[in-house]
């Protein structure tokens, strides 16, 4: 009797995975981490120096909280 006896015995799924499975979700991380930028970089703050300017936004960013911000919701999206 072998230990591992039926270890490569296992249903196959089907195969239906197309690149829109690869695609869409790295779209949604590197939007949602542009948008996570941006709102740490006080985009839609009307206090902020930056509101409503993209670039400038984008340079006074968080990097690490505006890249958490996205991942974790690109996470709960996918």
């Amino acid at each position: 009797h072998r230990p591992f006896a039926g270890a490569d015995d296992y249903e196959e799924g089907e195969k239906r995975s197309s690149v829109a499975d690869l695609l869409v979700p790295v779209i949604v991380l590197i939007a949602l981490c542009v948008v996570g930028l941006i709102w740490t970089g006080g985009m839609w703050d009307a206090e902020s120096d930056n509101y409503h300017n993209f670039i400038m936004s984008f340079s006074d960013a968080s990097a690490g909280t505006g890249l958490c911000l996205g991942s974790i919701v690109a996470i709960v999206f996918t």
